[in-house]
């Protein structure tokens, strides 16, 4: 009996194995644009490249939160204008009531206007709200927007209560 071997043909095609393996190796290398791929390539380069990618998720995540504070704070912003464009006419008001000259009908019909426009800065301080917190009825107080990656990389806002009040220390309105 008589084994036939090509020792020469086993060698080449070992070599082309290990050369497609390679050459797969360095295509996904390539079309990922990561050097190191498994822990054989370089372990403590691995675990570095791990730590940024987490890093990366949480800094994205922070992204994220700031964009939703900024869009609750547009809100709060628009309505808070639109109570300005109130305040404004209760001004506007105010000064036509105070002239001597307005007999007691035209007076008191001011006084219901401005009435009028302090209930709808009540209604709009107390209704504004984004994903169902108030934002000007004086409730969103100290709340944090996390930006970070790290557990202390956080802002603290508040917004104050800006809602019609008759009680002292808040907003008093009245022309007589």
């Amino acid at each position: 009996m008589r084994i036939n071997f090509n020792y020469e043909a086993s060698s080449t095609y070992t070599s082309y194995l290990v050369n497609q393996r390679e050459m797969g190796k360095s295509l996904l290398r390539i079309s990922t644009g990561m050097r190191i791929l498994e822990a054989a390539d370089d372990a403590a380069g691995l675990f570095i490249a791990d730590q940024l990618s987490i890093v990366a998720v949480g800094l994205e995540e922070g992204n994220r939160n700031i964009r939703t504070g900024i869009s609750a704070f547009k809100i709060a912003e628009n309505s808070a204008g639109q109570i300005f464009e109130r305040l404004r006419g209760i001004y506007s008001r105010a000064t036509r009531a105070a002239n001597d000259i307005n007999d007691p009908n035209a007076r008191a019909s001011l006084q219901q206007e401005i009435a009028n426009l302090r209930d709808a800065i009540q209604k709009i301080a107390t209704d504004t709200e984004y994903n169902g917190i108030k934002l000007l009825d004086g409730t969103f107080k100290d709340k944090y927007i996390h930006y970070g990656a790290r557990m202390d990389q956080v802002v603290t806002v508040s917004i104050a209560d800006i809602r019609a009040q008759t009680e002292r220390g808040g907003l008093i309105i009245s022309t007589l």
